[in-house]
């Protein structure tokens, strides 16, 4: 427990991730319009064809290609009604309580978009920080310096 000016420091610690998560959702992009399966495409070694073909989907508003993937955090240090208050506004963020202040959260990048596009405050924050250096798309599309979503709109 790290204590910051006389209160608990709010710890959000990326414990797992679907591995290549914006190449999967490219591939199934690419899968959608392609005789070729997503798991061919994957192995095609079309890396960039993946990624635009994901970042253009995006663009036109299809989101539902985020959500081919799994993000887990270990939240340490936060209060239960913070955590709450986050999975009822976000039906498909998930929550495990692990002690009186340490929960597992598990989202897709489609979810963790929306989350920080909807609000701003520590632990929103903290989730897009962790995933600087995970995925292209999301950076893209979130600035995680103002915890807002960018141009694109997901909603």
């Amino acid at each position: 427990m790290v204590i910051s000016s006389g209160r608990v420091e709010l710890k959000v610690k990326l414990i797992a991730c679907t591995p290549n998560l914006d190449l999967i959702a490219g591939a199934v992009t690419r899968g959608c319009q392609s005789r070729k399966s997503a798991a061919n495409l994957l192995e095609s070694g079309e890396e960039e064809k993946l990624r635009k073909a994901l970042k253009t989907s995006v663009e036109r508003g299809h989101y539902s290609v985020l959500e081919h993937n799994r993000v887990l955090w270990l939240v340490e240090d936060v209060h239960e009604h913070e955590i709450l208050r986050q999975s009822a506004a976000h039906k498909f963020l998930e929550v495990s309580k692990i002690s009186d202040s340490d929960w597992i959260l598990s989202a897709n990048l489609r979810t963790l978009i929306e989350l920080v596009g909807s609000e701003k405050n520590e632990l929103v924050d903290k989730l897009a920080e962790s995933m600087r250096g995970v995925s292209n798309i999301f950076a893209e599309l979130v600035r995680t310096d103002e915890g807002k979503t960018s141009k694109l709109s997901t909603g």
